[in-house]
C-alpha cells in the first residue's frame, strides 16, 4: 500500500512539476495571439503590409512553441492517468506495469521536446544574432500607408543609400519632400523616404554606385532622385519629354557584352551614346524622374520594394 502511495504522490508530483516546465516565452507566444500572424490587412481599401520572410518564421515559432505547450498539457495528463492506474492497481501487476512505462515513456519524451526546443532557440540566436528566436517574440517591420517614417540608418549597398542624411525619413522640404509626391497618393512618405535614400535628394548624386564595370569613363546607369535603372525602364512620362521629341527607349542605348541575350545591369556596354545622354539629361530632372517613379511604382502593383533596394532596407512595401 505504502509503495502505491509514493506512485500516486510521485505522479502529481511530476504533473505539477512539468506544468511549469515550459519556458514561459513558449505559452506567450500562441497563447496569448493568434497562432498565424497578422502580416496583412485592408485598411481603406489598400493593404497595410504584405507576408515576408519573417512573417514565415514568426509562424513556425508560434507553430513549435504552441506544439509544445500542447505536449506539456499532454504530458501532465499522461502523468496523472499513470497516478490513477498506479492508485487502482495494487492487485494488478500487469496495470503497474503499464502504469510504469506511461511514466518512463512520458518523461522521456518532454525532456527530449524541451531540450530540442531549448537547443533551437540558442541555435536562432546565435545565428541570427539575437534578431530570430523561439524565447521572444518576432517583430516584422511594416509601415502602414501614410505613414511618417522613423529615422532609421540606411546600410549600404547598390542603390540602398545615397548621399545626405542616409535615413529611411521622410523629409519636409527639399526635392524629396513629400509634398513634392503627391502622385504617389497616400504612400507619398514612403516615395519621400525611398527618395531621399536612394539620392540624398540631390538630382546629382556624388556617390557612385550603378557603374557600368565595362564601360572605359565607369559611367553610371542609375540616375537622379530615384536613381532610376535607363538600362531597364523607357522614359514615356510627359515631364521626360517636353520638346515633344517622343519616349525615350533607354534600354536600346545599351548592350551585354559579346551579343549575349542577357547580362547583369552593371556588365552593359554603351551603344549609343545620343540615347544614353538624352535619358541621363532627363532622368536628371525632378520632374521627369519623380513621374518615372510613380509609373515604376503602379507597374509594380504600388509596390516600392520590386524596384528599390533603399526601399527593402527600410522596411518599405
Amino acid at each position: 500500500m505504502k509503495l502505491v502511495q509514493v506512485a500516486v504522490l510521485s505522479a502529481l508530483f511530476l504533473a505539477f512539476v512539468f506544468s511549469f516546465a515550459l519556458p514561459e516565452p513558449a505559452l506567450a507566444g500562441p497563447l496569448d495571439g493568434p497562432l498565424v500572424p497578422t502580416c496583412f490587412a485592408s485598411q481603406n481599401g489598400g493593404f497595410i503590409g504584405a507576408c515576408q520572410l519573417c512573417d514565415l518564421v514568426s509562424l513556425a515559432r508560434n507553430l513549435i512553441n504552441f506544439s509544445i505547450a500542447f505536449s506539456v498539457i499532454a504530458a501532465t495528463l499522461l502523468f496523472a492517468y499513470a497516478g490513477f492506474m498506479y492508485y487502482t492497481a495494487a492487485s494488478s501487476p500487469e496495470n503497474i506495469k503499464k502504469a510504469h512505462g506511461i511514466f518512463t515513456k512520458t518523461l522521456g519524451g518532454i525532456v527530449l521536446i524541451l531540450a530540442a526546443w531549448l537547443v533551437v532557440d540558442i541555435l536562432m540566436q546565435t545565428i541570427t544574432g539575437g534578431t530570430w528566436a523561439l524565447s521572444r517574440d518576432i517583430q516584422c517591420l511594416s509601415y502602414p500607408r501614410g505613414a511618417s517614417l522613423p529615422p532609421r540608418p540606411v546600410q549600404g549597398g547598390a542603390g540602398a543609400t545615397g548621399t545626405g542624411t542616409r535615413q529611411c525619413n521622410s523629409p519636409t522640404n527639399g526635392l524629396c519632400s513629400v509634398s513634392s509626391m503627391g502622385g504617389f497618393g497616400d504612400q507619398a512618405n514612403q516615395a519621400a523616404a525611398v527618395c531621399l535614400a536612394e539620392s540624398g535628394a540631390a538630382n546629382r548624386p556624388t556617390r557612385r554606385t550603378d557603374i557600368l564595370v565595362n564601360d572605359p569613363q565607369r559611367r553610371l546607369f542609375s540616375f537622379g532622385l530615384f536613381q532610376i535603372n535607363a538600362t531597364v525602364h523607357r522614359l514615356t512620362a510627359p515631364e521626360c519629354t517636353p520638346s515633344g521629341r517622343g519616349v525615350h527607349e533607354c534600354p536600346s542605348a545599351f548592350a551585354c557584352p559579346n551579343n549575349a541575350e542577357r547580362c547583369n545591369s552593371n556588365q552593359k556596354l554603351i551603344v549609343n551614346e545620343d540615347v544614353y545622354n538624352r535619358c541621363k539629361q532627363s532622368l536628371e530632372v525632378a520632374a521627369c524622374n519623380i513621374a518615372t517613379a510613380q509609373q515604376i511604382w503602379g507597374a509594380a502593383g504600388r509596390n516600392f520594394s520590386t524596384d528599390w533596394t533603399a526601399a527593402r532596407t527600410c522596411g518599405i512595401r
